[in-house]
């Protein structure tokens, strides 16, 4: 019998089941649970995995802005590296510096994510409600501007100046990408990410002084984990982040494997055996998405019988183009292969 028919047999006696089925079908649940909740969570701990990296590495901080000087290179181990542009990445807690001011140099082409990896809305101008972009492609046009990051639970008065983004996590992704002419001289696509400038809102005056360590050559995994630890640092997460109720079905996922805010994490040596088989199962899982399930969803394939294929399928960052479900074989497979 295959195991999905030894499953469907698990024996009842009189109704009840036996002791083997209680301790097989318990089992069962938990594992289905732990790779459920993986591949739902991969937004968030793709980004968590490159904040713990970059933090374990270049420290923490809403005054660091790592920045490539010498363009990304293979010791940065993240995922969508690219080549042709010069990159500064940095993460801020609005949980625990408050809302902060971010001046942004002028032609960076930039984006604040909150950590589901959402844009983030800021303002309505001219009828049109912008959502993440900075810079080249955001409300400042190139220009550069300062841009207002406000926390999900915050209720003070509004900023009467600056673009005003509010986000929906107490952590918030600053990506910035320069552009150069000269590949030999990357300076002053350098020297433009770091004229960025960031502080507590109403607290220039005492900021911590801007720190851009310089990351270019210097070894850093920024990458997300494929076995149990996921389960840790999806831990870590939950325990730092803010809650969202429309999240609060999947966190009941959470639940049955351990994972709930406020509470400790502590799986006994048969889950943590459990969790480890399902993350590594889920991230296969995550890799047939990509190479064999995604072709199959709307905008999967860039052209009718070729297989090239569009990892940002439906090309909606909510991955929502049907307006009737979130496409999760869309999400899974843009997290698994890029962010």
């Amino acid at each position: 019998m295959t195991r999905y028919d030894d499953l469907s047999a698990s024996e009842f006696a009189q109704g009840f089941p036996t002791e083997e089925a209680i301790s097989t079908l318990r089992d069962e649940l938990f594992f289905q649970r732990a790779v459920q909740a993986y591949l739902w969570s991969l937004p968030a701990i793709n980004i968590w995995a490159m904040k713990e990296g970059s933090e374990k590495q270049f420290g923490s901080g809403y005054n660091v802005l790592p920045t490539w000087q010498n363009r990304i290179d293979a010791k940065t181990l993240v995922t969508t590296p690219n080549f042709d542009v010069v990159y500064a990445m940095g993460y801020l807690d609005l949980d625990e510096h408050g809302p902060l001011v971010v001046e942004a140099p002028s032609g960076v082409l930039g984006m604040f994510d909150d950590f589901w990896q959402r844009p983030i809305e800021g303002p309505t101008i001219d009828g049109h409600t912008w959502k993440g972009d900075v810079g080249l492609a955001g409300p400042d046009a190139g220009e550069g501007g300062t841009f207002i990051l406000l926390p999900p639970d915050y209720d003070g008065p509004n900023p009467e100046s600056g673009y005003v983004y509010r986000s929906r996590t107490r952590n918030v992704f600053l990506f910035w990408r320069a552009f150069f002419s000269d590949p030999h001289d990357l300076t002053p696509a350098v020297d433009k990410l770091e004229s960025t400038v960031i502080y507590p809102l109403g607290g220039k005056d005492r900021a911590l002084a801007m720190n851009f360590p310089h990351a270019s050559g210097v070894e850093c995994n920024m990458l997300f984990p494929s076995d149990g630890t996921y389960f840790e640092m999806l831990d870590r997460f939950i325990q730092n982040e803010a809650v969202d109720r429309s999240d609060l079905d999947l966190r009941g996922f959470l639940h049955t494997i351990g994972i709930e805010k406020g509470t400790s994490f502590t799986p006994d040596e048969n889950d943590r055996e459990l969790l480890d088989k399902a993350a590594r199962t889920a991230f296969k899982i995550s890799k047939v998405t990509v190479t064999h399930l995604l072709a199959l969803e709307p905008g999967g394939t860039y052209y009718d019988g070729l297989r090239w294929v569009n990892t940002f399928a439906g090309e909606n960052t909510e991955f929502q183009s049907s307006e009737t479900f979130t496409n999760l074989e869309q999400r899974t497979a843009f997290f698994t292969a890029a962010y």
